[in-house]
């Protein structure tokens, strides 16, 4: 039962951990993103995508604590 809750809560992390991973890693990531994502400054997109994964941290560690 534990390896459940540790994963119901830690894998979306890990899950958008390795997708911010593999997208950095693309040599042009705009090119995979829709196009409403293009109109909106590269920085605004960087802050909502770690906003994200600040979320995702914040729910992992009050759920499995």
């Amino acid at each position: 039962m534990e390896m459940l809750t540790f994963l119901r809560y830690w894998g979306p992390v890990c899950g958008y951990a390795g997708l911010i991973f593999y997208l950095s890693s693309l040599p042009h990531p705009e090119e995979k993103l829709p196009t409403l994502v293009t109109f909106f400054s590269d920085k605004v997109l960087h802050a909502v995508e770690y906003a994200v994964l600040g979320a995702l941290c914040y729910r992992a560690v009050r759920g499995s604590g």
